[in-house]
């Protein structure tokens, strides 16, 4: 009982986390970010790992199991697409050492490294949109790092999908 508690607070902790970061990419590429793109391999290295990390810095370490639920429930409501796709893909691409998902979770690594840096402001005397979620980060700094980390990689697969640019 204890454990599905936890596996359900670090679900919504991750999906409230990466969901507003989301949700303005899908205003930018709203055509853009079809079941392909988020099939991409360093699309699924991100998401999957960025997932993970939110989740256990929330709730502390998780067995393979329960990041394995967080992570399915997790991927469908932050990208809303279906997951019974995404475990049997982590697994492959994470298996075959493939280039791009490993470059996916390094930047994934790099991006809540940047929600995670200590801000040297109290709390309480930091500006609108710093405290989120238990963490104190500059918005527009963690913005400015996923712009560069999500948004340029689904607009460098614009050539990839046959989208124009």
């Amino acid at each position: 009982m204890f454990g599905l508690l936890k596996v359900r607070r670090a679900r919504k902790v991750a999906v409230a986390l990466i969901s507003p970061f989301v949700e303005e990419s899908q205003t930018r590429f709203s055509s853009q970010l079809t079941e392909h793109a988020w099939l991409d391999p360093y699309m699924v290295g991100f998401m999957s790992m960025l997932i993970s990390l939110a989740a256990e810095y929330t709730a502390g370490r998780l067995d393979s199991e329960s990041a394995g639920l967080v992570q399915l429930e997790a991927w469908q409501e932050v990208t809303g697409f279906p997951s019974h796709l995404i475990g049997e893909e982590i697994c492959l691409l994470s298996s075959g050492q493939d280039r791009k998902f490993r470059h996916g979770c390094l930047n994934a690594s790099r991006f809540m490294e940047e929600l995670t840096r200590p801000v040297h402001s109290h709390p309480d005397q930091l500006p609108p949109g710093y405290r989120t979620h238990g963490l104190n980060y500059d918005r527009s700094a963690a913005m400015a790092l996923w712009s560069e980390l999500f948004d340029g990689h689904i607009g460098a697969l614009d050539g990839d999908l046959g989208l124009p640019r």
